[in-house]
């Protein structure tokens, strides 16, 4: 058999190079050689061939230009007819590193995974770095089989972008590839812009968006598929960040259009646009007004409005479409368009409404048409006359239409309905107004006033109801004397058609005070005045006036004397002391009732004026002065002051004058002790009240005192002593006695003296001596003339006047007077003016009428010099503002003006005119022409008109107009709506309009309606409406969406709705409506809008989805709610025992019921059976449940339990199964 002699041993060739391997084979016969690469059989074709030398036994294995994939195992098999041998060896081949594919550029998306992959050969094994831009990476490369090598980056970013290079080594050599890596970004656009703009004309268009994307993609914005480029209106940016915007200011109705932004680089393009709307809000330049036509005219409604896009106009006739037709013209002209209703008639009447869209914006306005007849009188109506007591009943026949408003009025003020008045109107149009107890007050004129918006007509009845003249029943007895702060009661009693009483003090009627010093009682036929606490002012005389409509009667007229003792308030000076020949007052104040009798007294005789005293008393201020003007000594002495009445004791005051005292002192000594004498011009002295004579003897002196000295004091004074031994005289003493000249009254600096009247200027000097007074004028003497009369007052020799008569102009000037006493000189200057009194130059009219709401004035035109205007109205004064002013003009000339004449202005107006010439008063009455109201502008009682929405804005309105501007009150059921109210909002506008706005209507406002409108001149009504209501049904209190019991529980549902006319209630299951037969129990309350509904036992045949629907006229609402019931499960038969053979299949099936839905568990001799693939399967439908067992085994014998449960509880079913043999 084959044998190795030597084995090939293991070899290594390098890449490339040529060579052998030998061995040595033997064997007989000739074995075959075969050589095999790595188990497979060489071929020629592989680069490695055999020879084989018998003879040497040499087999020479020859490899040519060694590759790299002929490394491996060498088996070399030797097989002949006797056996077969081999062996093998390793061949292995090196080389450096060959790249057989390479890297290549590469574009990666971002984010996306990247695998960069070379294909190299080399041995022994090479290694491979990875480079990025010449910066090695380590750790990044991995070898994904023998000769292919990865580097894998899994989500690429951007900063992944450069030149890779891989370089691949081993111990031959080294061999490298490189790539450029391009990372790309697919392009993003984020716009900022919605689908549609809508842009007010002459507002900036700005768009804006954000792009990014790798390259950073181009941007181009487009209009209508027309690129857009910049301008000086157009703006187009493109930030380095990606911020792009477009914007182009000062839009005009030429930019509207579409807008496309396009992004776009070489991964993708991305665009978005927006629809550009340029608009301008729509307007009306002029509106729809109300208007007022009479049967048979032509009316046009006429708008004016702009907008952008140019609006659409739809004409509405009480909420219906109008359309052209010989009826209705509708005629448009630039912004205006107008409808013509020709020839109206009275279905005309109604509310016309013209709506304007442009597809953006909506805006409408109304008008109002009201197409009437005027009211109109049916015959003649005639007055009643009736005695008090008896009913009266006024009437007349009106017809018109629309029917008019009718208002009963008196005296010009509206008459509401009592129990003793009654309005009634026909159906023939017949107006009633039934008085059933007249009375004196209900006598008058009476005005039955009918309104439509054609007009108004007035109705004057008059009714005249007699009455009884009052009389006295019980008249003022005597005269009453009371004592200060008592109470004091006047009394009568009177009979009569409901007399008036009033109480008279002195012919002045006595009105009830603050200070409540009387109080006026009336109690049924007895009148009293009481007086609460009396004082001496009360005294006086006193009468009742009794009246009514039929007559008066005056009480007899008492006196009341209210007493009070003297009491004196103020007491004079109880010393007063003054010079000789000045004056001395004495002054007292005094109260007491009756006055009291005042007396100054001395030694208990009167004060008479020839004594040199002047009394002056006055009994109405209670006053008493006692005035000496030239005092003397003779005057000094103690005065009494008596005051006495009835009423008390008389009261006395002492009081004293007293004057300068003179000495004289003189020592004398002698023995025996002289007789002294003082002597004054040569007449001894005696001693009297004013002198005393007076001896010291310790010091020997003698004096002279002589008190009150005057001008008799002066003279020559001497003492005479003498004793039996001599006679002595003093030096004689010459005594001079002076007063310093004082001007008790000077002249005034300036008088005022009127034209051709005569004024007196008077001085006042007194001193001792006595002085002289000179007269100046401009600076001339003046002596004693008719004209300038100059006397000295005989009562007192101080007072001297200089009377300048019939005074003119050149009477003006400085007058002085010089007061000289031979010691002194002074002189008092007065500057006299000559002014003439105030005349009226125009004729003033004694009454001016003005209308009410418009300028009215009072010219005057006056002589005088600098003269004061003072305007009075009804003796007050009047304050001036912006409405009332007075305006002067040139040449005297004066106005009161009025700009603006309200009710308040009529009265009595005084203007006084004032200069320093006098006063002159002037009057005139103003009276102010008022406008009754007027309806403009009425209800609409057309029938669907007044409809309110509960929970809506609803209103009523009118238009009306009055001078004064009328006052108007919203009436409700006949009941004044109030007006600080939170429900509703009572609005009045300058033009007349008034409305009654409820912003959220309530149904308790449900009801008639009317508006009453009054001034000073008069009241109107409007007509009464009827407003009915109109809610479309809703929840108040949400149904549950879901409910879920047990079986037997009660289900109560509960809701709350709301609508007008309240809303009908169904329920139904599953489509089907439900009532108290199906076995529920289903209530509604409509008063409150609850519903209830109840299933007293609730079972599984409830289970369902059910609805609750509420429906009313104004529409339907509906809610859904799913009620579940709970019930155990509930098997509707019991599983069968089963009997088969192996091999066989057999299904065991269950049935049960439950809510919710049971599940069922399997169970094998009570352990769980889980699903086995081609044995056994599980089945749950629905409420059937089968465990299938396939090719049954004798194992599978034995007891099957399905266990059948939910919430509410569970159930076992058992099936036993024997399997057979076969």
């Amino acid at each position: 058999s084959p044998e190795f002699l030597s084995k090939p041993t293991d070899t290594t060739f390098r890449q490339g190079d040529t060579g052998t391997i030998e061995c040595q084979v033997d064997g007989f016969p000739l074995p075959k050689i075969t050589l095999l690469h790595n188990g497979k059989p060489l071929t020629p074709k592989d680069g490695i061939e055999h020879t084989y030398d018998a003879a040497t036994h040499r087999l020479i294995i020859t490899v040519k230009n060694a590759r790299f994939d002929q490394a491996g195992t060498i088996t070399c098999k030797l097989d002949n007819t006797l056996g077969s041998t081999e062996t093998s060896f390793q061949f292995n081949v090196t080389a450096g590193p060959a790249i057989t594919k390479g890297l290549t550029d590469q574009e990666c998306v971002l984010g996306k995974e990247l695998r960069l992959s070379l294909t190299t050969s080399a041995n022994p094994k090479p290694t491979v770095k990875w480079f990025k831009d010449n910066v090695e990476l380590q750790n990044m490369g991995t070898q994904a089989s023998d000769d292919v090598y990865e580097l894998v980056i899994p989500n690429v970013k951007l900063e992944d972008e450069g030149i890779y290079k891989a370089v691949v080594a081993n111990d031959i050599g080294e061999r490298e590839t490189q790539c450029k890596l391009t990372v790309t970004e697919p392009s993003e656009l984020k716009c900022d812009f919605t689908e549609q703009q809508i842009i007010a004309m002459g507002q900036t268009i700005h768009l804006s968006c954000q792009v990014s994307g790798h390259p950073q993609p181009d941007v181009i914005w487009t209009k209508d598929g027309k690129e857009i480029k910049a301008s000086d209106r157009v703006e187009i940016i493109k930030n380095a960040d990606g911020t792009c915007s477009l914007t182009i200011k000062q839009a005009t109705p030429e930019d509207k259009g579409v807008y496309k932004v396009i992004c776009k680089n070489k991964l993708q393009t991305r665009e978005a646009q927006t629809q550009v709307q340029i608009t301008s809000a729509l307007r009306f330049n002029a509106s729809l007004k109300d208007n007022v036509a009479q049967v048979g005219q032509s009316v046009i409604l006429e708008i004016d409005c702009e907008g952008l896009p140019k609006p659409t106009i739809k004409w509405l006739f009480n909420g219906q479409e109008i359309n052209v037709s010989p009826k209705y013209k509708i005629e448009s002209k630039g912004n205006v368009t107008k409808l013509t209703l020709s020839k109206v008639d009275l279905v005309d009447s109604g509310l016309y409404e013209a709506i304007v869209s442009n597809g953006i914006d909506t805006i409408n306005t109304q008008s109002k048409l009201d197409v009437c007849v005027k009211p109109k009188v049916e015959g003649k109506p005639s007055d009643v006359n009736v005695h008090v007591n008896e009913s009266a009943k006024l009437q007349c026949k009106i017809s018109g239409s629309p029917s008019p408003t009718i208002v009963w009025l008196k005296d010009g003020q509206p008459i509401e309905q009592s129990d003793n008045i009654t309005i009634q109107s026909e159906l023939d149009g017949t107006q009633i107004l039934l008085v059933k107890s007249t009375q004196i007050t209900d006598k008058g004129s009476y005005v039955c006033q009918a309104t439509n918006i054609g007009g108004t007509v007035d109705v004057k009845l008059n009714l005249n109801v007699q009455q009884v003249k009052p009389t006295l029943k019980s008249d003022l007895m005597k005269d009453i004397v009371a004592l200060v702060d008592e109470p004091v009661a006047l009394t009568i009693k009177a009979a009569g058609t409901k007399p008036k009483v009033k109480w008279y003090k002195d012919g002045e009627e006595i009105i009830e005070t603050i200070e409540e010093e009387y109080e006026i009682i009336e109690e049924e036929e007895t009148y009293t005045l009481l007086i609460k606490r009396a004082q001496p002012k009360d005294s006086g005389e006193y009468q009742a006036v009794i009246t009514n409509d039929a007559g008066q009667v005056k009480s007899k007229k008492i006196k009341v004397q209210i007493q009070k003792a003297v009491h004196l308030k103020n007491k004079p000076d109880p010393i007063v002391t003054v010079k000789q020949g000045e004056q001395a007052r004495f002054e007292c104040e005094f109260d007491g009732n009756p006055s009291p009798k005042v007396s100054w007294l001395r030694d208990g005789k009167p004060l008479t004026p020839k004594d040199g005293f002047e009394i002056k008393t006055d009994a109405t201020t209670g006053t008493s002065v006692l005035i000496i003007n030239q005092t003397t000594t003779k005057h000094s002495g103690p005065i009494t002051l008596r005051l006495e009445n009835s009423v008390g004791p008389p009261i006395e005051e002492i009081i004293q004058l007293q004057h300068d005292t003179l000495v004289l002192e003189y020592t004398v000594s002698g023995r025996p002790k002289p007789d002294v004498v003082f002597m004054k011009d040569g007449k001894e002295i005696k001693p009297s009240a004013k002198t005393q004579i007076t001896y010291d003897e310790t010091t020997n002196i003698y004096r002279l005192i002589t008190t009150d000295v005057g001008q008799d004091d002066q003279g020559v004074y001497t003492l005479v002593a003498k004793n039996k031994f001599g006679k002595q005289e003093s030096e004689p003493v010459k005594i001079n006695v002076t007063a310093p000249l004082t001007i008790k009254r000077q002249l005034p600096g300036t008088v005022d003296a009127i034209f051709n009247e005569q004024t007196t200027l008077t001085i006042e000097a007194e001193g001792i001596p006595q002085p002289k007074i000179t007269w100046l004028f401009n600076d001339q003497p003046l002596k004693s003339s008719p004209k300038h009369k100059i006397e000295t007052s005989k009562e007192n020799p101080h007072l001297t006047t200089l009377t300048i008569t019939k005074l003119d102009n050149p009477d003006g000037g400085k007058y002085t007077a010089i007061i000289d006493n031979g010691l002194e000189k002074v002189q008092s200057d007065c500057q006299l003016h000559i002014y003439a009194k105030p005349k009226l130059e125009s004729k003033l009219d004694s009454t001016f009428t003005f209308n009410y709401g418009e300028p009215g004035s009072i010219p005057l035109h006056i002589s005088g010099e600098d003269n004061t205007i003072t305007w009075l109205k009804d003796s007050h004064p009047i304050e001036l503002n912006d409405r009332v002013r007075f305006i002067t003009e040139e040449n005297n000339s004066y106005k009161l003006a009025i700009d603006d004449v309200r009710s308040e202005d009529k009265g009595i107006y005084t203007i006084q005119v004032k200069n320093k010439g006098g006063l002159v008063e002037l009057k005139t009455t103003v009276n102010v022409k008022e406008q009754k109201p007027q309806i403009l502008l009425d209800l609409n009682d057309a029938p669907g008109i007044n409809v309110a929405k509960i929970g809506e804005e609803f209103s009523l309105e009118i238009q009306t107009q009055g001078k004064p501007a009328p006052h108007v009150a919203w009436l409700f059921n006949g009941q004044e709506l109030s007006t600080n109210s939170t429900d509703y909002e009572l609005i009045a506008t300058e033009d007349g309009h008034y409305r009654l706005v409820f912003h959220q209507f309530n149904e308790h406002y449900l009801g008639e309606y009317q508006a009453i409108i009054t001034n000073s001149a008069g009241t109107i009504k409007t007509k009464k409406v009827k407003v009915t209501g109109q809610q479309m049904p809703f929840f108040t209190q949400e149904l549950p969406q879901f409910v879920q019991v047990k079986t037997g529980e009660k289900i109560t549902i509960e809701c709350t709705t709301k609508g007008y006319p309240p809303p009908k209630v169904s329920w139904s299951l599953n489509g089907k409506i439900l009532t108290n037969k199906d076995g529920c129990d289903i209530k509604f309350d409509q008063a409150t809008g609850h519903a209830t509904f109840i299933i007293p036992n609730a079972t599984m045949k409830h289970i369902g989805k059910y609805e609750c629907k509420i429906e009313n006229q104004y529409g339907t609402h509906a809610t859904e709610i799913n009620i579940d019931v709970l019930a155990p499960p509930n098997v509707q038969q019991k599983m069968q025992d089963f009997e088969i053979c192996r091999g066989q299949e057999v299904t065991i099936t269950v049935t049960a019921d439950g809510s919710p839905l049971p599940t069922c568990t399997w169970l094998y001799n009570d352990t769980p059976i889980q699903a086995q693939p081609d044995h056994i399967e599980i089945i749950n439908d629905g409420p059937v449940h089968s465990l299938k067992i396939l090719n049954a085994e004798l194992t599978d014998e034995g007891q099957y339990k399905a266990l059948i449960e939910n919430q509410m509880g569970k159930t076992e079913l058992v099936s036993q199964v024997t399997v057979m043999s076969k």
